[in-house]
């Protein structure tokens, strides 16, 4: 009886150390210059609260996203009919990953590096 009485506890014991969300790993304060796979730059100024909730600018652009472990996505609507989104992976003061620019009159998309300034 003491036996299972003790497995019960440290079965108990794991499950309360585990679960949960990843939530956000890194914190993408700052300001970035991005460097896109077409040769364009552009600046990136964000601002990340507690919760991994991402708001800033690109290019002036206002976006919002969120980062959930190492991993940032961004949005915004730059103008009507028109969407921006970025996804990327966040290691320290380096970022890289896609975006897409979907509008009705064409669509853009390639790959991005950015360094924290």
């Amino acid at each position: 009886m003491k036996m299972i009485l003790g497995l019960l506890v440290l079965m108990l014991a794991v499950v309360g150390c585990g679960g949960g969300d990843s939530g956000p790993g890194v914190d993408v304060t700052g300001t970035w210059r991005a460097t896109a796979s077409d040769g364009s730059v552009s600046v990136m100024v964000l601002r990340q609260d507690a919760n991994g909730v991402v708001t800033g600018t690109v290019d002036g652009i206002p976006v919002t996203g969120s980062v959930d472990g190492s991993s940032l996505s961004l949005g915004a609507t730059p103008a009507p009919s028109t969407t921006l989104t970025i996804a990327g992976g966040v290691d320290g003061n380096s970022m890289s990953g896609t975006y897409e620019v979907r509008s009705l009159v064409a669509n853009q998309s390639g790959t991005f590096t950015a360094t924290r300034q």
